[in-house]
């Protein structure tokens, strides 16, 4: 036994020296495989099928805890989710609510393997395959045939259907259950005879708006239908996505900005991109690229990571860091993302991604993830439940809850689980593209991967490589890295200082490979050209001046109208419907209205590590920086006032600061003016006044 022990090593040995001269290569993007001319072309890579990935340290810990928090235990709680609901009886009612928590919550049963889950999934899974009708139909009855505002006529809603399709095809990938590919087909024939008028048609003119959903989100299934083709080969899938794509025009003319509602926005922008798999039509394919850009320096130019300023819709002048972006927004800009980075083989879509998760999602929800909130601000200093904050809408909007928030609460779970079931994924060669980074371990057949380390809050980690055989390995490296590096021991593979490119390591590897990865992350302002004001940034977070930050239990408000026109009717979940619930309030302790001196260096420092890394008590990291405080840079409407011109004439002593990343800090102030130093290129600020009146707020911007 001993001898052979010895020459298994002796062989490793050698075969490892020999895999020591892995080729390498610098590349843009993955290119997709030869266009044959099918129906669809091909994407560059491809997520792998649901239960592939496991989540590791930090992520794991961060998935355990949603299993115990609001999205694994919402079916106990949700007035949405009791067993007489149109997915379970199809005579009952039923849309998006129950759809939406089944979409995560069988994405995170099947990431954690929590059996508890797991069995509710199954539940649901066979419930919804028990309301087919035999005409195809299927799920709530109500959806089917709706009777129009003021007698205009019969309507269908599907919107729902959309979503839910989504979680049907992750426990088909789980369970390989093909009662979903007929349901599906089923349903793909029955939308394919609805007559074209009234395909994906509103209910308008002061009808139900639950139908004006389905047609400004008309291609939301088209992906998953690519995919059902894929699997099946039936054509109705095709037709079904065609008469999507043509009917998304019901949405209205495009206007100057695509759509101003947020969530709209995160779904649309990539619609024409996706489907130019089938139209193969080069303005098709450029259209993510043109509104996500256009949106991005319109609405987002006071703000880092991809928040933009669209508190659900867009407001005419409102661009500033204080406006927010409702939670629901995260995963559907993750999810198009995916889509996006999949098809075009572009490393950019990634970063993107990591930004969203990262940055502006975490503090969506408390840190034990039980109480999520409706909107996140970059600069957002009170999460009370009273004070109306010039948002769209009014309050509560900021305080977390587990009863309010309807979308959000079933909805906005779905970010991380759907970030970490696609973080490594396959070409059609089968090469491993590690798409985003976060501890996991996967398994493709014989080959393994295990990826470990503390990233994003550290810029190292281990790749351990098993059974890959002559795969290539795809490293993004991404956009803000100033140097990347891969080591076997003390051997550089390889070494580039080229950023925003796919590293591409080529086989043939040995049984098992272990390789070190370092990326070089440097502290830096970044500026923010409306108002010259700055972030503090490095490598994949963004930074915000740590708050001292109060935790308040408080009951649920009761509105009435006042004197700002604030009136119960516009929010009646917390007017004559109060949940019962306590509110958890994150208020300031510490003072806020800093300006940043950039002429002095900024100072990295790490803490001890914690995998509750999205909790400002225990994040494991920090920037110290230099300010002066700015007093006339005052709170309006219980917010920091929008900001006025950089560099700020300030006398006030200069302070040493600390900053957190982002993610971490509930209570946030993130876009920060410059202190000037020349008076004559110095502003001098106004104070404004400490509130606002609703009636003379700036309005949505019209589609």
């Amino acid at each position: 036994m001993k001898k052979t022990v010895i020459s298994c090593l002796v062989g490793t040995v050698v075969f490892l020296a020999n895999a020591a001269e892995t080729r390498t290569a610098v590349v843009k993007r993955i290119p997709a495989p030869e266009d044959t001319g099918g129906e669809i072309a091909p994407n560059a890579f491809d997520p792998f099928p649901a239960g592939t990935i496991s989540p590791r340290g930090w992520l794991k810990h961060q998935l355990d805890l949603q299993t115990e928090g609001l999205q694994g235990r919402l079916y106990e709680t949700s007035e949405f989710l009791t067993p007489d609901n149109g997915w379970l009886k199809p005579e009952c009612e039923g849309w998006e609510e129950q759809a939406y928590w089944l979409r995560t919550f069988v994405k995170l049963a099947i990431l954690t393997g929590n059996e508890r889950m797991l069995k509710v999934s199954s539940k649901w899974i066979d419930g919804i395959i028990a309301t087919a009708d035999t005409d195809g139909w299927f799920g709530p009855r109500e959806l089917r045939n709706h009777t129009r505002f003021k007698n205009q006529g019969v309507c269908h809603d599907i919107w729902a259907h959309m979503v839910m399709t989504e979680a049907l095809m992750t426990w088909y990938d789980y369970r390989n259950d093909t009662r979903i590919l007929k349901l599906m087909a089923g349903f793909a024939r029955w939308c394919n005879k609805v007559p074209y008028d009234v395909f994906l048609l509103a209910d308008a003119n002061g009808g139900n708006w639950h139908y004006a959903v389905q047609k400004d989100r008309a291609c939301d299934i088209v992906p998953s239908l690519f995919r059902l083709y894929g699997l099946t080969g039936d054509k109705a899938f095709l037709e079904f996505a065609d008469r999507c794509f043509r009917y998304r025009s019901r949405a209205g003319k495009k206007t100057t900005y695509l759509d101003s509602h947020n969530v709209n926005f995160a779904e649309r922008f990539a619609y024409e991109t996706v489907y130019s798999r089938r139209s193969r039509n080069p303005s098709h394919r450029a259209f993510a690229d043109y509104w996500f850009d256009l949106n991005a320096l319109c609405w987002g130019g006071e703000m880092p990571r991809w928040a933009f300023a669209s508190d659900e819709c867009a407001r005419v002048g409102c661009f500033d860091a204080r406006y927010a972006t409702e939670t629901c927004t995260w995963g559907e800009f993750t999810r198009s993302f995916q889509l996006l980075g999949a098809l075009t083989g572009e490393p950019k879509w990634g970063d993107r991604a990591e930004d969203v998760v990262f940055n502006n999602y975490p503090v969506a929800f408390t840190p034990d993830w039980k109480k999520v909130h409706y909107l996140t601000a970059p600069n957002q200093v009170s999460l009370d439940a009273a004070t109306d904050h010039n948002y769209q809408k009014p309050p509560p909007r900021l305080a977390y809850s587990a009863k309010l928030y309807r979308c959000c609460r079933h909805n906005a779970g779905l970010t991380l689980p759907l970030f970490t079931e696609k973080l490594t994924q396959r070409t059609a060669k089968g090469d491993l593209v590690l798409w985003a980074y976060a501890p996991h371990s996967g398994r493709d057949g014989h080959a393994a991967w295990t990826l470990d380390g503390e990233y994003p809050f550290r810029e190292r980690f281990t790749l351990i490589l098993e059974n890959l055989g002559g795969r290539a390995v795809y490293l993004r490296v991404p956009g803000w890295a100033k140097g990347f590096e891969v080591r076997r021991g003390q051997v550089t593979v390889a070494n580039t200082e080229e950023s925003g490119v796919w590293l591409k390591l080529e086989g043939p590897w040995s049984v098992s490979e272990k390789l070190e990865i370092a990326m070089k992350a440097v502290c830096a302002f970044t500026p923010h050209v409306r108002s010259h004001a700055v972030t503090v940034d490095r490598g994949p977070l963004s930074y915000s001046l740590a708050i001292k930050e109060e935790y308040r239990e408080v009951p649920e408000p009761k509105f009435a109208p006042d004197k700002n026109g604030i009136l119960a009717s516009h929010f009646p979940e917390a007017a004559d419907k109060l949940s019962g619930d306590l509110l958890t309030e994150v208020l300031p302790k510490s003072d806020w209205n800093y300006a940043l001196d950039i002429v002095r260096p900024l100072q990295y420092r790490a803490r001890n590590w914690s995998d509750d890394c999205f909790a400002a008590e225990t994040v494991p990291c920090e920037i110290v920086a230099y300010g002066r405080k700015v007093p006339e840079w005052n709170a309006q409407d219980a917010q920091p006032a929008e900001l006025q011109e950089s560099p700020v004439r300030t006398s006030e002593p200069e302070e040493k600061l600390t900053f957190i990343p982002m993610g971490a800090a509930r209570c946030r102030l993130t876009v920060l003016p410059v202190v000037g130093h020349v008076e004559m290129q110095s502003y001098k600020w106004s104070r404004v006044p400490e509130k606002t009146v609703r009636a003379n707020r700036p309005k949505i911007i019209s589609q």
